[in-house]
């Protein structure tokens, strides 16, 4: 059984754990994520066939903890450089996985961040696989957006801030959910 399969049977446990070591926030799993598979992992870049075969429970908990760290990351994101930096300091290919995860959970940041995308990427010219500020060493990402794009992006960022909480619960339901899924079966 590959580290990856071992990753998640651990945090199914863990998960479904009560009292004082519960995992109770998104920060937890990317800590575990991180302190297990590597710092910077993305659990949703991670498989190269290791999860060929898994359980469809175990699956659903793969994207279940990969959908609360992708919450993190943007949360993250945000605290640190303000909503423009994901744009700037991800790749297309990133921002794609975060809004069709968002999407697909039903996370109450998604449209949020499709209308962010809507007004940051073009300003950007978003890559695939390769980010903004490695294509434009010394230049300033946020003189790029112009005074109404970079105020429709504050105001998007506030509008996140309001729901984070919320976005952060429904993600963690998730996990608990496909966890609890994996343990009802043989």
């Amino acid at each position: 059984m590959g580290t990856l399969v071992n990753f998640l049977q651990d945090m199914r446990a863990e998960l479904l754990e009560e009292g004082d070591d519960a995992i109770l926030d998104p920060e937890s799993i990317v800590i575990a994520i991180e302190s297990e598979l590597g710092l910077g992992s993305k659990l949703l870049g991670l498989d190269a066939g290791e999860l060929q075969g898994c359980d469809p429970a175990l699956l659903r908990l793969h994207r279940a903890l990969g959908n609360a760290q992708e919450h993190w990351d943007l949360y993250a994101a945000i605290a640190c450089d303000g909503l423009c930096s994901i744009f700037y300091n991800g790749t297309g290919d990133a921002i794609d996985r975060m809004r069709a995860v968002f999407s697909s959970f039903g996370s109450p940041l998604s449209p949020l961040l499709a209308r962010a995308c809507e007004l940051a990427v073009p300003m950007y010219g978003i890559s695939p696989d390769s980010n903004w500020v490695t294509r434009n060493p010394g230049a300033d990402p946020r003189a790029i957006l112009g005074q109404h794009v970079h105020e429709a992006l504050e105001r998007l960022e506030t509008a996140m801030a309001d729901i984070q909480d919320a976005a952060f619960d429904l993600a963690l339901d998730a996990c608990r959910a496909a966890a609890a899924e994996c343990c009802d079966r043989p």
